[in-house]
């Protein structure tokens, strides 16, 4: 059971690093939500969505994850990836690794 703990642990620190990797601004509060529902064919499907709020004083309107890559000028395709590498480690913890 501690090497399942320790494991899960890693996921959430993985899960982490990504997060702050994709937002290329500083932050003051993240919010993310995700939805896993096992198909029957063993697939699993679902959503990710996360927003933040930027550190500052006068930048408290949040900032949705899809809207980084306009604001910020990033290759929309690539940052998609990094959306998908995220949501793939989410699972993982749904499948309990």
């Amino acid at each position: 059971m501690l090497k399942h703990t320790k494991k899960i642990k890693e996921i959430y620190e993985d899960i982490q690093r990504k997060l702050f990797y994709m937002i290329p601004e500083k932050w003051e509060n993240l919010y993310l939500y995700s939805s896993v529902q096992d198909e029957e064919d063993g697939k699993q499907t679902g959503e990710l969505f996360f927003y933040y709020i930027p550190k500052g004083i006068f930048r408290k309107n949040p900032v949705n994850v899809y809207e980084i890559p306009a604001k910020f000028n990033l290759d929309e395709n690539e940052y998609m990836k990094l959306v998908e590498i995220l949501f793939e480690k989410i699972k993982r913890i749904k499948r309990r690794i």
